[in-house]
């Protein structure tokens, strides 16, 4: 079988499980508020497993989450045909329960002695193992197809090493530059139309910031089409000071690719893609800690499909907002098949920011592992959220097929600060653990700003107990100080 994996050299290990800890509490400050500054080692070695795939040894790594530490590796798979495959995991310590995350894909592991687990995977996609039914010890495996190098008339490659901003504002069109296996150091990569940026498998990029460049993005491009950003690379952001730069900026693009990349703990959004069309984003690994650090964002973009990626943020984790300058409005946008745990935010849905209005956005078999914000209460996993133009409206937005694990928040929740909210479809939407008294909240915040119109909730279940007529008054709160929410608008199917 041709599989594979991928290998970061010098990922260092820290050799005792306090020193892990005391790495893993840098996410917080003294008084236990959220730190959001500059640390080194965003990766390490993962001290809590080892792993084999169809007895290969896979690297194991690790990087910061909120409240705990996340473990992920790689299987890179040449043809379909490879599958099924054998993955066997030989923990650091004695546990009890394993689930694998989402459970509706069907994967089954057993603990099968003290410190041993075995499963066996049989497609594409983020599987994530879960002990004793807890966030600390999780585990993320990616199992992508290879990535191929794009087919550009120029090659350029580039050698691990410092790159000062000045070289690697590429230029020349027609052309791949190709950061090479190894460990690169750099300050700012921008791409022209017709071009590609492909990461050999193993290439480590250390962002630096230095405030005298004036960077406002780390990875950018400007009002240019036939863009792609691919391969399976790791991008570390630990060491920029926070929010004074997104992780990437492509805007006014037309035809842009982002595939197989690994985030690591951004500063601020990371993903970001403004007035831009035929956006596709596959196969991303993103893992971050600190607020602002949103995950994938398309604003006021047409023609959109983000599909594969798992996505454990500080901040929301796959959404839709209305920044841009209006030369674009957000139309048929499509997520699906992706994996979210959420420590401080939303996972899905339109969030607050409403320049312009947003609609025809679906969200299908988009999964949620352990929602863990409880800081305010607007959060849920599904949300429809707006903001800041009492003109905008969201509308015509779905998520169809969406399982839940594990919430401290509502599961759904339709909150308008300003603007209206019409038309918003949940269908099939599962949750295991719940641990919030509103499974659903809509809440008007402004009855004189803001409108909150026909809501669809078809098949929900929270904890065994089905969405009826009978049980809605304990189900769904709704928030509406001014009596402006029309309760026959909340439809029960």
């Amino acid at each position: 079988m041709a599989i594979s994996t991928v290998h970061y050299e010098g990922i260092p290990t820290l050799p005792t499980l306090s020193e892990v800890f005391t790495w893993q509490r840098q996410v917080f400050q003294a008084d236990n508020s959220w730190y959001n500054g500059p640390t080194e080692n965003g990766v390490i070695t993962s001290p809590y497993l080892r792993a084999e795939a169809n007895g290969a040894v896979l690297p194991v790594y690790a990087s910061r989450a909120t409240f705990s530490t996340h473990s992920f590796a790689y299987i890179l798979v040449d043809e379909d045909t490879d599958f099924p495959i054998r993955l066997h995991l030989t923990l650091a310590q004695k546990r009890n329960r394993v689930v694998v995350l989402p459970e509706g894909r069907g994967v089954k592991a057993a603990i099968t002695g003290d410190f041993d687990v075995d499963a066996t995977l049989d497609g594409y996609g983020s599987f994530s193992f879960v002990f004793d039914h807890y966030v600390e010890g999780a585990f993320t495996i990616m199992v992508e197809k290879r990535a191929r190098m794009p087919g550009r008339t120029s090659k350029r490659e580039i050698y691990p090493g410092y790159h000062a901003m000045k070289d690697t504002c590429f230029e020349e069109e027609n052309t791949v530059y190709v950061l090479k296996a190894g460990r690169h150091e750099i300050e700012h990569i921008s791409l022209p139309s017709h071009s590609s940026l492909f990461l050999e498998e193993g290439a480590y990029l250390k962002v630096r910031y230095l405030p005298e460049n004036g960077v406002k993005t780390i990875i950018a491009s400007r009002n240019t089409a036939d863009v792609a950003i691919l391969g399976h690379g790791l991008i570390d952001y630990s060491a920029v000071p926070s929010s004074v730069a997104t992780g990437f900026a492509l805007n006014h693009v037309k035809g842009i690719t982002v595939q197989n990349l690994t985030l690591i703990n951004c500063m601020s959004w990371c993903l970001c893609f403004t007035n831009s069309e035929r956006v596709f984003v596959r196969d991303i690994l993103d893992i971050a800690y600190r607020i602002f650090s949103d995950g994938i964002m398309l604003s006021d973009c047409v023609q959109g499909e983000v599909c594969n990626c798992f996505l454990r943020t500080g901040d929301d984790a796959a959404e839709c907002k209305s920044t841009g300058d209006g030369s674009t409005r957000t139309n048929d946008i499509y997520f699906h098949d992706l994996d979210a745990w959420t420590d401080k935010a939303v996972a899905y849905g339109i969030v607050f920011e409403d320049n312009y209005d947003t609609h025809n956005v679906r969200y299908e078999r988009c999964n949620v592992g352990f929602a863990l914000p409880n800081w305010s209460r607007h959060l849920g996993s599904i949300t429809v959220n707006t903001g800041n133009n009492p003109n905008a409206c969201d509308y015509d937005i779905s998520f169809t097929d969406t399982e839940v694990y594990y919430t401290l928040s509502s599961a759904i929740t339709i909150c308008a600060y300003e603007g209206a909210i019409r038309d918003v479809r949940v269908k099939n939407l599962s949750v295991r653990h719940n641990f919030h008294e509103d499974p659903v909240l809509i809440w008007l915040r402004d009855g004189e700003k803001a409108a909150i119109g026909r809501i669809d909730l078809e098949n929900i279940t929270v904890a065994g107990v089905r969405l009826c007529e009978e049980n809605r008054d304990d189900m769904i709160a709704v928030l509406d100080p001014d009596g402006k929410v029309d309760r026959k608008d909340i439809h029960i199917l």
